[in-house]
């Protein structure tokens, strides 16, 4: 019945791997970085990073080994058109500089000649959907693609709850969200992959009391999700994201600061306190 020590389960998931961030602050905060077999949110409004944060992500999955990354591929589902292959080639050339950078600093490392802007774009497998049926359709198809395509160890899903925001009275929201979340997670243990899905912000209506901004999808939704991460802006300076670790069983609760440059994301250095 008890197939495995506890000894042994951490010693799978230190095995697997994390991927990067480019933010090491970010990467403290939540135990090294995006942790493989495991679903991450994303939880946030319009323009608080989240397509951005999946964006360099993508690029990120493939930094080689070398250069202690997973020289992975990734998995793109887009429902809303954030996907934008101008920003991704904007991303991978950064990327792809820093890294030279980094070797040409280390040189203890074979030097990462594929690791090009070329098969960047190549290694993003990229789909859009159009409603949740089809949105489901993809989830449920992705076991055998992984199969045929084992390199891949991200799977994005920008945005998960848009499409689902839509579905049918007749259809039981809760129950559909939930099984489709618990196929991802059998898809991120089976294939050691990271899943990293993006929520959008709803104003829940309280009778007889205030309302409240909260993830879309409900408490059951935020339940099945193992990191939970809410992007938001600091209103006296655009520059600067804030994203609150509202869930993670590697550290406590804590915000950290970032930036989107034309670069990607990268840390942000304060000279004061974040604000509460």
């Amino acid at each position: 019945m008890f197939s495995k020590s506890a000894y042994e389960v951490w010693k799978e998931e230190k095995e697997a791997g994390v991927i990067i961030t480019l933010c090491r602050e970010m990467d403290d905060a939540i135990g090294g970085g995006i942790r493989i077999r495991l679903i991450t949110e994303f939880v946030g409004g319009p323009g608080t990073g989240k397509t951005q944060f999946c964006l360099q992500l993508c690029v990120n999955v493939q930094i080689p080994k070398c250069l202690q990354g997973l020289e992975a591929a990734a998995v793109y589902i887009d429902t809303n058109r954030g996907f934008s292959i101008n920003r991704i080639k904007e991303i991978a050339s950064a990327t792809q500089a820093h890294c030279d950078r980094v070797y040409r600093m280390e040189k203890s490392a074979a030097e990462p000649n594929s690791f090009t802007v070329d098969s960047i774009l190549a290694n993003i497998h990229c789909t859009f959907c159009n409603n949740y049926i089809q949105l489901l359709a993809t989830i449920y198809r992705l076991d055998a693609f992984l199969a045929n395509n084992p390199k891949v160890q991200l799977i994005v899903i920008d945005s998960f709850s848009y499409l689902f925001r839509s579905i049918d009275e007749n259809v039981n929201l809760v129950q559909t969200t939930y099984e489709a979340l618990s196929e991802l997670q059998k898809l991120a243990d089976k294939y050691r992959c990271a899943v990293v899905i993006t929520n959008e912000l709803t104003t829940r209506v309280i009778p007889d009391g205030p309302s409240c901004i909260v993830p879309a999808l409900g408490e059951s939704h935020s339940h099945r999700v193992n990191v939970q991460l809410t992007f938001g802006r600091d209103e006296d300076d655009r520059r600067l994201f804030v994203a609150n670790i509202d869930k993670c069983f590697t550290k406590c609760e804590q915000k950290v600061a970032f930036q989107i440059t034309k670069d990607g994301l990268r840390p942000y250095k304060l000279k004061s306190k974040l604000p509460d």
